[in-house]
């Protein structure tokens, strides 16, 4: 587990990163009570740009239990042949 002093260390130097590098970039990020973070920076003309942060953790889950979903109801049969269980 990373402590909190640290994690905060982490992320302000991943958008000091996005600034030097100067293009669009996008990264996620975990925060405290495991909230899943999505951080986009597109950079401006002049200096500097403009990080939009989202959380996306209602959309993880969704995307992973309809996965989960979607391989539970796909079997593959004994003979190797795939099939679905209606």
């Amino acid at each position: 587990m990373v402590e909190p002093e640290t994690a905060k260390v982490h992320l302000r130097d991943m958008i000091s990163a996005c600034i030097a590098r100067g293009r669009q970039t996008s990264f996620s990020f975990v925060v405290d009570g495991g909230r899943m973070i999505e951080a986009k920076f597109n950079p401006m003309a002049e200096d500097g740009g403009v990080m939009v942060l989202e959380d996306v953790s209602d959309r993880v889950h969704s995307e992973n239990e309809i996965r989960k979903l979607a391989s539970d109801a796909y079997r593959i049969s004994p003979t190797g042949a795939s099939s679905w269980v209606r």
